[in-house]
């Protein structure tokens, strides 16, 4: 394969629409038993040393690519608390804002309970949470999000934890799944994730510490709503979670073409304005990535990066946890029965580039064949067009030879 460049390509993101419902607001809950008045510095030093925990868990998380969750949740996701195992009294907040993530903020949690997914409700007990591994909650609905918000909530009434789905027992999850659900519940333990169900305990943020972390200006409600405020401490974190939201484990392919085709010259800089403009980029491994594809094959056979691997794609909503690759033109006969959008049909060096990276993508993640797609197959568009020959395109994957997959 030719050197790999970055580049950006043209996208149309199909958005979803999700049901919104109005939270009760949760009255103030009276602050916890056991926890003593505390100096300034010792809460700051503790709000500290909760971010420094935290940062720690995410960092294991995006680092071990076994540990990857379905998509339809991470982007989906408004707001994450994360509770680090032996501190279970205290957990780290942080709220999606456009593109990224809040600054973190505090809550204190007491009486944590939960019970396993699949455990028989006769007879079983429930079991505290904090000593089993460290707790993260997604907080997925509208109504989630404005019990955090009113500053205090309980588990199980204001605020329904449910057990969330592994990559590993389905390889897609649907938005339409995950709708019912106002959170959802994970305990991580030495590398693994299992489901949890959190069925009890009350959460209330702390404001206290986040003044003393922040300054006058960190209100717990004020910072996950995108106050610019930053504290040296939290620096880390940000880069993290940044990371974490956006990480995927490829579980298939999905081929677009671009529609657009700018002189190439102009291409990059073109291209990368139209997905910033749009809203299509990313903070992933330390950096900002504006493609929405993972590849673009040009019409000479040149195959150009556009985000990493890892990195989750825009291309298609749903099935971003897929590699998106796109070929430059487009090859629908009713969208450009005149060739006036770029080229009316692949390229013969577009394919051979083609089948050569997806026969390598699919030996890197063990791809099954059947998980190779075109963006028509899971959306209602032409994308990649009908004069994209797919059946024998796959025909000569599967000839190709990819380890038996």
């Amino acid at each position: 394969m030719k050197k790999i460049n970055l580049v950006v390509v043209a996208l149309v993101l199909l958005v979803g629409c999700s049901e919104h419902r109005q939270a009760q607001r949760s009255p103030s809950l009276p602050p916890a038993p056991g926890i003593r008045a505390a100096s300034g510095s010792d809460l700051r030093q503790a709000g500290n040393e909760n971010l420094r925990q935290t940062t720690a868990v995410l960092q294991l998380l995006t680092s071990t690519p076994a540990e990857a969750l379905p998509d339809a949740v991470l982007s989906r996701a408004k707001c994450l608390v994360l509770l680090p195992a032996g501190t279970p009294d205290l957990a780290t907040v942080a709220c999606r804002n456009g593109n990224g993530w809040s600054a973190p903020t505090f809550a204190k949690v007491r009486g944590l309970s939960s019970t396993p997914p699949q455990a028989s409700t006769a007879g079983h007990k429930d079991r505290a949470v904090g000593q089993s591994g460290d707790l993260l909650i997604f907080i997925m609905s509208d109504r989630g999000l404005q019990a955090l918000l009113s500053g205090a909530f309980k588990f199980g009434s204001d605020v329904t934890v449910d057990p969330g789905p592994l990559l590993d027992e389905r390889p897609i999850v649907t938005d339409v799944e995950l709708k019912a659900s106002d959170a959802l519940g994970y305990v991580h333990n030495s590398g693994n994730l299992r489901p949890v169900k959190v069925t009890s305990g009350s959460l209330q943020l702390d404001a206290e510490m986040s003044k003393r972390v922040y300054g006058r200006g960190g209100t717990p409600q004020s910072l996950l709503q995108g106050a610019n405020a930053r504290s040296s401490a939290d620096n880390s974190f940000n880069g993290m979670v940044n990371s974490f939201f956006y990480l995927i484990r490829p579980s298939g392919i999905i081929i677009h073409h671009s529609v657009l085709l700018p002189e190439p010259a102009v291409a990059e800089q073109v291209l990368d304005d139209f997905h910033s403009k749009r809203g299509f980029s990313i903070y992933c491994f330390g950096r900002v990535y504006h493609v929405a594809y993972h590849y673009l094959v040009l019409p000479d056979g040149t195959v150009k990066a556009g985000r990493p691997e890892r990195c989750q794609g825009a291309h298609t909503r749903g099935y971003n946890s897929y590699l998106g690759i796109a070929l430059v033109g487009d090859f629908s006969s009713d969208d450009n029965p005149k060739g006036l959008k770029g080229h009316v049909t692949p390229t013969a060096a577009q394919m051979r580039s083609l089948l050569k990276l997806c026969r390598e993508l699919r030996q890197r993640y063990k791809i099954p064949l059947h998980r190779v797609m075109r963006h028509s197959d899971i959306s209602t568009t032409r994308c990649p067009g009908d004069r994209f020959l797919f059946k024998e395109f796959l025909a000569q994957l599967e000839q190709a030879g990819s380890s038996g997959l």
